[in-house]
C-alpha cells in the first residue's frame, strides 16, 4: 500500500558534527544543498555546467567531474566542432595531469581553473616514451584551425621536445584562425635542451601575457615557416625565428613575426634571438628587452623599435633597422645593411689631409649628414666627399696630425 510522502521544510544531516549540512528549498524553489566545504549550491547549479552543450569538465579522480583526464575530454569532442557554429570548451579543475595531449579538433579551448599543471606522460627526463606535452596538428580527418590554451602551466622534461608543439606542412590549414596561448606558464626543463613553443609550417600562433623559464638555461622557442607569429606582454627564453620559401609553407601568405613589450631572458645559448628570413616574411620588435646577443640573417627586413639588445650580428643580405634602440658591439658580414638614427666614431689624422671612414656595416643608402669635432684647428675648414652607404671621406685644406670625432645622423 502506497504511503503518503514525508514532508519537511529542511533536513539536517549529522547535526552533531562540526559544520552545517542541510537539504532544503532555495528562494527560487530549487533544491539546495549546504555543507561546510562547498557552501550552498542548488541542484540546478550542480547540474548546470555538465548540461551545457560544448562544455566538458575535467577533474581529478573523486571530484565528480565527467572526465578524469584531459585527453578523454578531447576525444569526446565531435569532428563537427567549429569555433563559430559548434565550439567546445574543456574546463580543467585544479591539479597535475601527466598525459600527452593531442588536439586535432577545430574550435577547442582548454581553460585551467585554478592551479592546473600539464606534464608529459613520461615525467622522467628522457625516459621511455619521451614526447611533447601538448601537440596541435591535423589528424582523424579534422584540422585544428582555431585552438586556445588559457591559464595553464605546461612542462616538458625531454631533450628536443616541446611544451607546446604546433605542427603543419605544405599548404597546412592548422592555425588559420589562430593557435593562442593566453596567460600560460611554460617550463621547458630538459637536461639537454628543449622548447617552450615549437611551431612548424602552420599559420597563426600567438603568445599573450605568457611566462616562460628554464632552470637548465638551454630552452629555445623555435618558430619556423609560420605565416604569422606574435608575442605580447610575455617573458620568453631564447627564440629562433626562421622562414625560407624553399621549405614547406602553410596555406596563408606570410605576414611576419612580431614581439611587443616582451622580454627575452636569454640563456647559455648564443644568440638569445636569432632571425633568419629568406624569400618572404618580416620581423618587427617593439619595446623588447633582450638579455642576450642578437643574430639577424637572410634577405628580409628586421626592425627594432625602442628595444634594448646586447651585441648584434648581421649577415647575408638582411636589412636591419634600429629606431630609438640601444645595442652593444656590431659584427657585419655579407651585404647586410644597418640603418640607425645615429652612428659615431673617431679617426686619427697623421700628417694627412684626407681620412676615409668606413662604417662597421653599410647603411641602406647615403642619405645621412656628417658632423666632425676635433681638439685642434682642422686647417680652417673641413668638408665631406666620397659619401656612400658604406662610409665617407673627411677632407681638410692641409695635412694635420690630430684625432677627429665624427657623427653620422639619418
Amino acid at each position: 500500500m502506497a504511503q503518503d510522502p514525508a514532508k519537511f521544510d529542511q533536513l539536517q544531516i549529522e547535526p552533531g558534527a562540526v559544520g552545517t549540512r542541510l537539504i532544503n528549498r532555495a528562494t527560487d524553489g530549487s533544491l539546495r544543498f549546504t555543507d561546510p566545504s562547498a557552501g550552498a549550491l542548488t541542484l540546478s547549479q550542480l547540474a548546470g555546467l555538465r548540461n551545457i552543450a560544448g562544455v566538458l569538465i575535467v577533474g581529478k579522480s573523486g571530484s565528480g567531474a565527467a572526465y578524469t583526464t584531459v585527453q578523454a575530454a578531447l576525444d569526446a569532442i565531435p569532428a563537427t566542432s567549429d569555433p563559430v557554429t559548434d565550439p567546445y570548451i574543456v574546463l580543467i579543475g585544479p591539479g597535475r595531469y601527466a598525459e600527452t595531449l593531442n588536439i586535432v579538433r577545430n574550435g577547442v579551448s582548454l581553460v585551467g581553473l585554478g592551479g592546473v599543471i600539464l606534464d608529459p606522460l613520461q615525467t622522467t627526463p628522457n625516459g621511455v616514451g619521451a614526447y611533447h606535452t601538448v601537440v596541435v596538428q591535423a589528424a582523424l580527418g579534422t584540422i585544428p584551425r582555431s585552438v586556445a590554451l588559457h591559464n595553464l602551466t605546461i612542462r616538458n622534461f625531454h631533450d628536443n621536445y616541446a611544451c607546446v608543439r604546433v605542427s603543419g606542412g605544405a599548404g597546412s590549414g592548422v592555425g588559420s584562425l589562430g593557435v593562442v596561448l593566453y596567460n600560460c606558464v611554460l617550463s621547458p626543463e630538459a637536461p639537454g635542451g628543449n622548447r617552450g613553443v615549437w611551431a612548424t609550417a602552420v599559420n597563426r600562433v600567438s603568445a599573450l601575457w605568457c611566462s616562460e623559464a628554464s632552470s637548465t638555461g638551454l630552452a629555445l622557442d623555435l618558430i619556423e615557416n609560420v605565416a604569422d607569429f606574435g608575442a605580447k606582454g610575455s617573458i620568453l627564453t631564447a627564440c629562433e625565428f626562421t622562414y625560407d620559401t624553399a621549405d614547406p609553407q602553410p596555406s596563408l601568405v606570410p605576414t611576419g613575426y612580431r614581439l611587443l613589450d616582451t622580454q627575452l631572458l636569454g640563456s647559455t645559448l648564443n644568440p638569445a634571438l636569432r632571425v633568419s628570413l629568406t624569400g618572404d616574411s618580416e620581423f618587427a620588435a617593439s619595446g623588447v628587452l633582450c638579455d642576450g646577443n642578437v643574430d639577424v640573417a637572410g634577405d628580409r627586413a628586421a626592425v627594432f623599435s625602442q628595444c634594448q639588445i646586447t651585441d648584434l650580428t648581421i649577415g647575408d643580405s638582411a636589412q636591419v633597422v634600429l629606431l630609438d634602440s640601444s645595442r652593444g658591439t656590431l659584427a657585419a658580414a655579407g651585404t647586410a645593411t644597418l640603418a640607425e638614427p645615429r652612428v659615431s666614431g673617431a679617426v686619427a689624422f697623421a700628417a694627412e689631409a684626407t681620412k676615409d671612414v668606413v662604417f662597421d656595416a653599410p647603411g641602406p643608402d647615403d642619405a645621412y649628414a656628417v658632423a666632425v669635432e676635433a681638439d685642434d684647428d682642422l686647417g680652417g675648414s673641413w668638408w665631406v666627399t666620397n659619401k656612400t652607404a658604406a662610409g665617407f671621406r673627411i677632407n681638410v685644406p692641409a695635412p694635420v696630425t690630430l684625432d677627429v670625432i665624427w657623427v653620422a645622423t639619418r
